[in-house]
């Protein structure tokens, strides 16, 4: 009977040995495994926490519609010293699929952190996360890219990154790209990489895989993200180029206007690409007031600066700016009611003239009236109307925003 026990025991011993050997990962799951778990020198990062973003190893997939600009952000690791003789490059290869290829222009930035005081109640409420004065990813420093490939010698230090003498060191750098998918590109998933050169010479990279949706997303903005930039920000982030340049004397005719003209250009270039629209309210004409008499208008500057937005020029679609607020002059309300009407009803002209004012809506301290055709048009065409006469036709149109919004709203 002992006998019998022991053979029992040795054939379950033998049993679960086995039973383990068959469960241990071979030596390729083991190395799979570590590669996952271990960073790569090229990751992708998600910002699902706005303090923190999550750099993780590949795959990388994307989804798109033709006609349609993604943005993908890379973290690089371990990057080598920049004193080499050839710079440091990211190249992001054409797509491929089958026998089709797709060539890409990529635009990049370098994300560096910025000093954030989030002790907001919309901050803590949205988050859930502690407030206070944080760094945050939030500034975008234009990298060079010719063709597809991106230079990063001028990457800096993200604990330093008003200092363009140091490079990245201990943090690494955060790289963000936008790549336009063509209109024409068929509907298929795609392949492409992005590579890291070292000295010209390939040390790294990461496959991306991009599905693109068969439908084009049209040129026309359906649907107008604005945003508003003012005027001292301007001067605190650029104060070489705006030093000395009030809003209504800006030409672009100006020498001595050429940088702050340059910068404004790529700040609307680049929200429009993204389907935005980045407005500069307190560009405005030249006015004089004779006393006793109407407003007297130049307004040669304001449209040569503004012009090429609103028409098209200056963008490579050549598709305007789907939105710019009538122009209201420094201290227009302190002014009386009469000549303020008279201020209004002679901009609105000026916009109709140059085909603008659908597109166009008059901005108060109280409300956005967003009337940009019909509306605004009648009442710039009634010459008894007053600007009271405009709030009423307004309030028809903001109630019923009111009540569309009340559904989607979250507080």
């Amino acid at each position: 009977m002992n006998h019998v026990k022991l053979h029992l025991r040795l054939i379950c011993i033998f049993i679960c040995i086995f039973t383990a050997l068959s469960c241990t990962p071979s030596d390729s799951s083991n190395n799979n495994d570590n590669q996952l778990k271990s960073p790569g020198r090229i990751q992708w990062v998600q910002f699902y926490d706005p303090l923190k973003p999550q750099a993780i190893n590949p795959p990388i997939n994307l989804r798109s519609a033709r006609n349609e600009t993604i943005s993908i952000a890379l973290q690089i690791n371990s990057l080598p010293n920049f004193d080499s003789r050839r710079p440091l490059q990211l190249r992001l290869a054409p797509l491929q699929s089958g026998g089709a290829t797709v060539s890409l222009q990529p635009s990049a930035w370098q994300i560096v952190p910025m000093p954030i005081d989030t002790n907001r109640a919309a901050f803590a409420r949205h988050t859930g996360l502690p407030v206070g004065l944080h760094r945050m990813p939030r500034a975008l420093l234009p990298l060079a890219v010719e063709k597809n490939t991106i230079n990063l010698a001028s990457l800096r230090d993200p604990d330093e990154p008003t200092n363009p003498r140091l490079h990245p060191s201990k943090i690494p750098p955060l790289i963000w790209i936008d790549v336009h998918i063509p209109a024409a590109t068929n509907a298929a998933d795609y392949q492409t990489k992005c590579e890291l050169l070292e000295n010209g010479r390939v040390t790294a990279n990461v496959p991306i895989t991009i599905s693109v949706d068969d439908f084009v997303l049209p040129d026309e903005r359906h649907l107008n993200l604005v945003g508003q930039i003012d005027w001292e920000s301007l001067n605190r982030h650029w104060p070489k180029a705006f030093e000395g340049v009030t809003p209504n004397l800006l030409s672009r005719r100006d020498p001595r206007h050429q940088q702050a003209i340059r910068v404004l250009d790529d700040i609307v270039k680049l929200s429009q690409s993204n389907r935005a629209v980045a407005v500069i309210p307190r560009l405005q004409p030249i006015v004089k007031w004779p006393f006793g008499k109407l407003p007297e208008f130049d307004w040669s500057e304001f449209d040569s600066v503004v012009g090429p937005w609103l028409r098209g020029d200056a963008f490579s679609d050549q598709v305007p700016l789907g939105y710019w607020p009538l122009p209201a002059i420094d201290e227009l309300e302190l002014n009386e009611r009469s000549s303020r009407d008279a201020y209004w009803r002679e901009t609105a002209s000026h916009f109709d003239t140059m085909q603008w004012l659908g597109r166009s809506a008059v901005v108060s301290a109280t409300y956005v009236s967003l009337t940009g055709s019909d509306l605004l048009r009648r009442w710039v065409d009634d010459p008894t109307a007053m600007p009271a006469d405009l709030d009423a036709l307004a309030e028809p149109d903001e109630a019923a925003w009111t009540r569309e919004r009340a559904a989607v709203l979250l507080y």
